[in-house]
């Protein structure tokens, strides 16, 4: 029996509207929201790291029985330039599961996963008998590569590619496996998994499946999918495999993303988070769950009606340094990169490296630009804006806190503030404060970290507020990260908790 399409439920919500069961909203029939159910179109992940050990391993369920064909796509973490990117092909009821790794120079992924792809992974050496499939991450799209000069002064180094975040995007769906069909049944009938239980599985044949999405036949196949639906869930964890740490968490889930099928090539840029069709959004309040706002943005870009969703004026979590204690929040800016990285502006066609131009809001600091002739930023091709902290022990003790003594990197002399550069970002507690974050530094070795100091901290434990100014909101997910490390992988451990917000 076929789940509830996504038709049925946004009629039904415009039905709720016209009876004013949500009263003062005037939606549209679709608007992406954050998924209330876990259940949606599009899963941001906000951190994958390969650094001193670290791995990062995920899956991606769909849930429904219909088939699905997303792209996912890795970004760094300095300025959210691709990665690596390819589609997946996900059969009723499949899993995908993948993960990152350390490659030396460089990152990639590996998966010993059946489901279809395209292109087709390469193979990888088998590890402990399972036969593994990959690909290496590169640095084509921050470095000079194909007779294109995309460098922002961040470093053309692999290096790079070691930590950052990662996206999945429903491209559409296919309602019906028939093997005398048109084209798309066609292709959903070669990625159904037959043959075999205990997960061993595999598609009818994944070379037919690919054949059907590759030049002219693919876009006609690509004309015959229907949108898609929210019927993806996605987890990962961080595991340190050597001293017996993991972290799971969840991405953050949108759902209603798009109204029609979005699919584009395995090298296309396209679909990302500009992608949201139509470009509205609808935002739940806690404070007033049963009366949403709908968002219409006035630049008519899918992105920011993406970026007012996840807008918040203040994360709220907790950490602890006590012992063996160690903690870390992610604060990951998705679409940052479409607002100050010069190649993805409206005024598209520029070098990175050409003329300054004006970011767009809400960010005021373009990558390796200069704002009114002012050079905003350093040679690293940052784009850096200021944020505050209030932190708090456990007992409401709340000390006076001087960005010169605690904060690394900082700016200027003000009470609790430090800066964030970049569009994937760690903020690591504890420490001295003198952290070289350039050779990585803190729970996860990174390279994209501030650092807030023992010397500052109200207590080894407690709470804590970043806010990014009065009044102002920026668009951010992420989590904390805590890891008890006693030396012993048996009876080390980690966890991760999502992070809080005040609108």
């Amino acid at each position: 029996m076929k789940l509830f399409k996504k038709s049925t439920i946004s009629l039904a919500l415009t039905a709720a509207v016209a009876g004013g069961a949500l009263m003062g909203v005037s939606a549209p029939v679709q608007a992406v929201n954050i998924a209330q159910d876990g259940l949606g179109e599009v899963l941001v992940f906000p951190y994958y790291n390969t650094r001193d050990g670290w791995t990062s391993l995920f899956t991606i369920t769909n849930t429904s029985d219909d088939t699905v064909i997303a792209k996912v796509r890795w970004r760094e973490g300095k300025n959210s330039r691709d990665a690596r990117d390819f589609n997946v092909i996900l059969s009723p009821y499949d899993i995908w599961t993948a993960g990152t790794r350390s490659t030396g120079e460089g990152a990639g992924m590996f998966t010993s996963d059946n489901s279809c792809t395209f292109p087709e992974l390469p193979s990888l050496p088998s590890v402990g008998g399972n036969t593994l499939t990959g690909i290496d991450f590169t640095n084509g799209a921050y470095a000079q590569a194909g007779g294109e000069d995309n460098r922002d002064n961040g470093g053309t180094g692999l290096d790079r590619t070691k930590e950052g975040y990662f996206e999945v995007i429903e491209m559409g769906t296919i309602s019906d496996e028939s093997s005398i069909g048109n084209n798309a049944e066609q292709l959903a009938f070669n990625a159904e998994h037959v043959g075999g239980s205990n997960n061993t599985a595999v598609p009818r044949d994944c070379d037919r499946v690919r054949a059907l999405l590759r030049g002219n036949v693919g876009l006609t196949t690509a004309q015959l999918l229907e949108e898609p639906e929210n019927n993806l869930k996605g987890e990962a964890v961080l595991v340190k495999g050597a001293d017996g740490i993991a972290a799971g968490y969840n991405p953050t889930t949108l759902a209603n993303f798009a109204d029609t099928q979005i699919y584009d090539e395995p090298d296309s840029p396209n679909p990302n988070l500009d992608s949201a069709s139509p470009a509205a959004a609808v935002i739940i309040s806690d404070a007033n769950p049963t009366a949403p706002t709908t968002f219409v943005p006035l630049s008519g870009r899918g992105v920011d009606a993406v970026s007012e969703l996840i807008s918040r004026g203040t994360v709220v979590n907790n950490f602890n340094v006590a012992g063996d204690s160690e903690t870390s929040w992610v604060m990951t800016f998705p679409t940052k990169n479409f607002y100050v990285d010069r190649p993805l502006f409206a005024s598209n066609g520029q070098s990175p490296l050409g003329a300054g131009v004006l970011p767009l809001a809400p960010f005021d600091t373009p990558v390796n630009g200069e704002v009114f002739g002012l050079d905003y930023n350093d040679p690293e091709g940052k784009s850096c804006f200021d944020v505050n902290f209030n932190l708090w022990d456990r007992e409401e003790y709340e000390p006076t806190i001087n960005v010169v003594d605690g904060f690394s990197p900082r700016i200027g002399a003000a009470r609790n503030q430090t800066v964030l550069c970049y569009e994937a970002n760690i903020v690591s507690f504890g420490g001295d404060g003198s952290a070289d974050l350039d050779n990585g530094e803190g729970l996860f070795s990174s390279k994209i970290a501030s650092q807030i100091s023992s010397a500052v901290l109200p207590g080894d434990n407690g709470w804590g507020q970043m806010s990014f100014g009065s009044g102002s909101t920026l668009p951010v997910v992420g989590m904390k990260v805590e890891i008890r490390n006693r030396g012993d992988a048996a009876v080390n451990y980690g966890f991760a908790n999502d992070h809080a917000y005040k609108r």
